[in-house]
């Protein structure tokens, strides 16, 4: 929420954003992983700020690794025991926040966001410059200039939404559809209107922000911050469905089993002649491949991929709804537990090219006993050579008893993995009892 202190407060210049940040050293951390930021709303009132320190806990306890940064425009102190906590950035009005006798509504929200932006962005890019990229950025309401700093630097925001979903519903709805039959009757407080999916509604129990008819007030200011908010995540949706629809689309247009998918999910980096290697291998091996190749794996080893022949390359991609389409026939595969997982729940065969931790061990039980999939070769340098992935695919998908076995062992533990989770298998068994243990 906006601070709106009793007294008008006199505008305070944004002061050097450096100040803020002179004894700080981004290098310095000892996690040089890829970091998650989170932002506060500026000034928040005492329930805001205890809402906050409960999530704050709750993404320190579930979310690591990565590491969660949190950055915020506030000096409160309490902040500081939090490991992952930087020092605030100034939104412009860092010794008393807004004060409505002095600054006009327009003229505040243009100062706070051009300050936030800008001392924002330099944070984000001293993360980045130290080693440690920012993977995604949530916010909370009214700070909306983390939307264009977000789109600017291609990274994923999530807004968190602190108040009811009713709330959210009912402004989703205002501003679809709604505003002009809202607009119509304000007037009439006794007036009822019928949201879907919500129970009815009189116009006097409506948000007052919806019901405001002064656009240069305090209601109306944040009326449009919030139609900003709902215009670009409607934009959002847009671009994520067109996305979304451009590589099932090429799916669809496949023959069953015929493509190669390839990713080596969201850590492991694939270096220069690695990935040069797997791209060779994909074009000679003749199939139709789909290769997800994250934008911070391209931008750190300069990649440049063509995609040429019969294949499509994605920075990203809903790895389940791919696993689950009927054209992919195989999985090249760091083996990561959760993609081990998903391959082996959709009968998908899978080439192993394990990099670290737990995925040597992965691929061991994949090719050795379970028997859905091969472990691929490594040179003296430890690169899986273009050939090399080559023969793989065609061992797992070509029509040699070898590849036959292995995708009949496949489809035996897509059936295996359904039935441990239906009603009565031994996943869900498991569970229920557990939960009534701790219960």
């Amino acid at each position: 929420m906006l601070e709106l202190p009793c007294k008008p407060s006199v505008h305070v210049q944004a002061q050097d954003h450096y100040q803020w940040r002179k004894n700080l050293n981004p290098t310095s951390y000892s996690s040089r992983s890829p970091c998650k930021a989170i932002l506060t709303p500026p000034r928040p009132r005492q329930a805001h700020r205890y809402h906050h320190r409960r999530r704050r806990h709750l993404l320190y306890l579930r979310l690591r690794p990565p590491p969660h940064v949190l950055l915020h425009p506030n000096s409160d102190k309490r902040l500081q025991r939090w490991p992952h906590y930087l020092p605030p950035f100034s939104d412009g009005f860092d010794e008393e926040g807004y004060g409505r006798g002095f600054l006009d509504v327009k003229e505040y929200r243009s100062i706070f966001r051009t300050n936030s932006k800008r001392n924002v962005s330099i944070l984000i890019n001293e993360l980045i410059a130290g080693g440690r990229p920012v993977t995604c950025m949530v916010h909370t309401i009214f700070l909306n200039c983390v939307l264009d700093i977000a789109g600017e630097l291609g990274i994923p925001s999530v807004l968190y939404w602190i108040q009811a979903t009713s709330v959210f519903v009912t402004y989703y709805h205002f501003f679809h559809g709604f505003e002009s039959l809202i607009k119509a009757y304000i007037d009439d407080l006794s007036f009822t209107v019928c949201f879907p999916g919500l129970q009815p509604l009189q116009i006097r129990d409506l948000p007052s922000l919806v019901r405001t008819i002064n656009s240069d007030s305090l209601d109306g200011a944040l009326l449009c911050l919030f139609r900003e908010l709902f215009e670009f995540l409607d934009e959002k949706a847009r671009g994520d469905e067109a996305y979304k629809k451009k590589y099932m689309e090429w799916l669809d247009k496949k023959e069953e089993g015929s493509v190669v998918y390839i990713s080596f999910g969201s850590l492991s980096m694939m270096n220069k002649e690695q990935m040069e290697e797997i791209v060779k291998g994909l074009k000679e091996s003749k199939r139709p491949y789909l290769l997800v190749v994250r934008k911070d794996n391209k931008e750190k080893e300069l990649l440049e991929i063509d995609e040429g022949g019969d294949g499509m390359v994605v920075e990203w991609c809903s790895q389940v709804r791919v696993l689950a389409h009927k054209a992919v026939g195989c999985f090249v595969t760091h083996c990561g537990w959760n993609s081990t997982l998903e391959s082996l729940a959709f009968g998908v065969p899978m080439v192993c090219l394990p990099q670290w931790s737990d995925q040597a061990m992965n691929a061991k039980l994949v090719e050795s006993l379970w028997g859905c999939g091969v472990k691929s070769a490594v040179d003296g340098d430890g690169v899986v050579k273009g050939e090399e992935l080559v023969k793989c695919l065609e061992l797992v998908m070509g029509d040699e008893d070898k590849g036959v076995e292995i995708r009949t062992k496949a489809k035996i533990w897509k059936d295996k993995a359904s039935e441990a989770v239906s009603e009565g298998g031994s996943s869900s068994l498991n569970l229920n009892n557990f939960l009534r243990k701790i219960s």
